[in-house]
């Protein structure tokens, strides 16, 4: 858990190379330091449209997304905030470091043990095909 990010995704050394500081387990903890827009429509509780949950929740393709666009707002470990990209992140790095998908992954290690019934996670969408972690598991008891 002590890893940098970058062991896992090179490719952001390119962008900024303050992702280094960035380790597993900031991911893990939510003390990553990324920025996440979690802005409202003036004078409402309406999450805006450019809130990071609503673009990460509807973006066709959330890899090419946690690549290219996402970048750091503060100091890893420091302050807590909850952000989708925390758990995007780890599922790139799982799929990575395993040469599985997080939900094959997940299959192997623990559903097939403990479960009857199948379950998936939802993709961002078919042309990327990645999974979407911080929400779209799909399972029933």
């Amino acid at each position: 858990v002590n890893d940098p990010i970058t062991n896992y995704i090179p490719e952001l050394l390119e962008r900024d190379s303050s992702f280094k500081k960035i380790t597993i387990k900031h991911l893990l903890e939510m003390r990553s330091g990324l920025k996440y827009n979690t802005s409202h429509i003036p004078f409402t509780n309406i999450h805006s449209p450019w809130h990071d949950e609503a673009v990460g929740y509807y973006h066709p393709n959330v890899k090419k997304l946690l690549l290219k666009n996402v970048e750091i707002s503060s100091e890893p470990g420091k302050d807590f905030q909850y952000s989708n990209y925390n758990t995007s992140y780890l599922g790139l790095i799982l799929e990575r470091a395993t040469n599985l998908t997080v939900s094959n992954y997940l299959e192997q290690k623990l559903w097939s043990k403990i479960m009857e019934y199948d379950a998936l996670f939802s993709i961002d969408s078919e042309e990327s095909n990645f999974e979407y972690m911080p929400s779209r598991l799909i399972a029933r008891a």
